[in-house]
């Protein structure tokens, strides 16, 4: 009984996060885990996107080898930032991205 009373809870959240989107008028895209890791050269090891992270996002607290979640968050919106701006502008994106992790 827990395990369907979690995914209702996840199904809610996911329910309502893409409510908020289409709300605001935002566009989304929905990429599969395997899809960024591959393309940013990562397996399922979480201690080597930590680690990546760290060197991307210094300012980011990833420490404790139990952030590994905040990391690939992080390490997912680096993956949309190269898939939604043009190269040309991504240095400037990127910036502001680490500026709001500081």
């Amino acid at each position: 009984m827990q395990t369907l009373a979690l995914c209702l809870t996840l199904a809610l959240g996911f329910g309502v996060w893409l409510g908020l989107l289409g709300s605001l008028g935002l566009a989304h895209t929905h990429v599969r885990p395997g899809v960024w890791k591959r393309s940013l050269g990562f397996s399922k090891d979480k201690e080597a996107a930590r680690l990546r992270a760290m060197q991307l996002f210094p300012g980011a607290d990833l420490r404790r080898k139990r952030d590994h979640g905040r990391a690939e968050a992080l390490l997912l919106a680096w993956y949309g930032l190269g898939h939604s701006v043009r190269q040309s502008s991504l240095s400037r994106t990127t910036q502001a991205l680490r500026s709001v992790v500081v």
